[in-house]
């Protein structure tokens, strides 16, 4: 039986919690590297959140990857406002590859969704996975913002 020393075993807990909360696999005696007071693993690769972008008519439709957290509500804003800014009004968000969601990115969501209303703007979500959809009933967003499994409703639905 190996024997562990006190840090040694706070570094595989630590390498195994932050496994559990970005979901990914982390061989047992990985190592962590700690940044300004923030643990990062080396394994873990930051993506875009936002991997295509195309128009349809006067829709936005804006394809999300897996993730949207904390990390990436600020690109999420800035693109949106950014787009906002050059005339675009109507949003369609495909979170069909979200596997992923965090209380900050429900909140960019909702922030999101403001500002473009108050712009006279729409912003719906395309695809959303179950888990996004009960989140979403849990915190009755399910009744301001609206979400389609079809595109064609969806884009029907501006």
């Amino acid at each position: 039986m190996e024997t562990l020393s006190l840090n040694a075993l706070r570094d595989r807990w630590c390498t195994l919690a932050l496994a559990a909360i970005v979901k990914i696999s982390v061989p047992l005696g990985a190592k962590l590297i700690q940044n300004a007071g923030t643990i990062h693993h080396p394994e873990v690769v930051w993506m875009p959140l936002i991997l295509r972008q195309r128009t349809v008519g006067p829709i936005t439709l804006l394809e999300l990857s897996e993730r949207l957290t904390i990390e990436n509500v600020p690109e999420l804003r800035d693109k949106l406002q950014d787009l906002a800014g050059q005339g675009c009004r109507f949003f369609l968000l495909d979170c069909g590859q979200i596997t992923f969601i965090d209380s900050q990115g429900i909140g960019g969501l909702v922030r999101n969704w403001l500002s473009l209303k108050t712009r006279g703007g729409k912003l719906k979500l395309l695809n959303p996975s179950v888990r996004l959809r009960e989140v979403m009933q849990i915190v009755r967003l399910d009744k301001v913002i609206e979400c389609f499994d079809d595109i064609e409703l969806a884009l029907r639905g501006f």
